[in-house]
């Protein structure tokens, strides 16, 4: 009996004979890349709770200003439909900012 150890490359980590599918292979491809993002990510999901957060504890109504509407142009600084939700129900406020960036997907700034 060979060391299942030894063809750790070969097979899912020794666990399983059968080859790794195609698909497991380019969607473990990018777990290195998504290590270096990983904070960011975390940082903007806190960013998101924290304003919803905010909107919901404020006794007068939050401004949320220099962004856009994020269904129209997928910019980080622009404002999902759930932040833009809160902000209508707790009479919040959302100034629309000018710059080309947060209007047009690939304007330049994006």
């Amino acid at each position: 009996m060979t060391d299942q150890f030894s063809k750790k490359s070969e097979a899912w980590s020794a666990r399983f004979t059968e080859p790794v599918a195609d698909l497991v292979k380019r969607y473990t491809a990018s777990v290195d890349f998504d290590k270096r993002l990983a904070m960011q990510d975390i940082a903007g999901s806190l960013a998101h709770a924290d304003m919803l957060q905010a909107v919901g504890l404020s006794r007068a109504p939050v401004v949320a200003t220099h962004a856009c509407c994020r269904a129209l142009c997928d910019h980080p600084r622009n404002l999902d439909d759930e932040q833009l939700d809160a902000l209508r129900d707790t009479a919040g406020l959302v100034q629309i900012t000018a710059v080309p960036a947060f209007l047009r997907p690939g304007a330049p700034g994006t």
